[in-house]
């Protein structure tokens, strides 16, 4: 949870804003509104280009009627370091 909460700070930060609600018990999973983003960013359905990154941040896209979603799930193998490129490339998909 704490790896969810630091990236999601991240993004806060940047502007870039969850669909997460806060509660005590929330999920490790971030979700945000795919509307956001800029489409031409995605490689394919769970890839997302980086402007300076050798490899694009893998990303979930979960069906959700109505909505486009792009779901992160930030696990605890992941570094710091991973997590502030994962911000840097989401923020940078939305210019």
């Amino acid at each position: 949870r704490l790896r969810a909460d630091y990236l999601e700070q991240a993004l806060a930060k940047q502007g870039v804003r969850s669909l997460n609600y806060s509660s005590p018990n929330k999920s490790a999973l971030l979700c945000y509104d795919l509307a956001s983003f800029a489409k031409e960013k995605f490689v394919g359905p769970l890839m997302l280009k980086s402007p300076h990154k050798e490899k694009p941040l893998q990303v979930g896209m979960p069906k959700v009627p109505g909505k486009s979603i792009l779901r992160l799930s930030p696990h605890i193998h992941n570094t710091e370091a991973e997590l502030q490129d994962a911000a840097e490339i989401l923020v940078s998909a939305l210019k």
